[in-house]
């Protein structure tokens, strides 16, 4: 099962309410957060704004396609330089999360298969 859809399962059956962090053992303490490999060089090294929005498309696309989310929709009513490099970031961390995912699957197979 996905990681987004087990939380979402999770979500649904607890009736949307936060884990509680006052006593109470939170509801993900134990899931670890995925480290996002940011790139270090971005199609909009000299526009600060657009590299930000590049980084922050990209880390949320990495998210979506480590769980096996690849069908992105994006809105281009208002198409803009910050849009459009947030996008471009959302497309690619998608790409890429999805092949850290798959190469994942395939090395547990492979663990599993050698025991």
């Amino acid at each position: 099962m996905h990681y987004f859809g087990l939380v979402l399962l999770l979500s649904l059956t607890s009736g949307c309410v936060s884990p509680r962090l006052d006593g109470h053992p939170a509801l993900f303490a134990t899931v670890p957060e995925p480290i996002v490999p940011l790139p270090t060089v971005t199609p909009f090294g000299g526009k600060p704004e657009a590299r930000r929005a590049y980084l922050e498309g990209y880390y949320l696309g990495y998210l979506a396609g480590l769980a096996g989310n690849q069908s992105l929709h994006y809105d281009y009513r208002s198409p803009s330089l910050i849009t459009v490099a947030h996008d471009m970031g959302c497309t690619t961390g998608s790409n890429d999360g999805y092949t850290a995912r798959r190469k994942q699957q395939h090395k547990l197979l492979m663990d599993q298969t050698q025991r």
